[in-house]
């Protein structure tokens, strides 16, 4: 079980195509697997994610 919320809003969507464009999320466990389900994000790829979606300050 994963106990998730949001903690603020993403300032811009970031959409599945844009994530697999991303050559520094390639491995990324929502690239590689086909199941969209909850997988783990290292650090490093949130910080991306957040970044794409145009938030300066992304919770940890």
């Amino acid at each position: 079980c994963v106990d998730v919320r949001a903690v603020c809003d993403m300032p811009e969507p970031v959409s599945l195509k844009a994530v697999k464009a991303n050559p520094k999320l390639a491995d990324m466990a929502l690239v590689t697997s086909m199941r969209l389900s909850v997988q783990p994000v290292t650090k490093e790829e949130w910080l991306e994610v957040c970044r794409m979606g145009g938030l300066d300050d992304p919770p940890l």
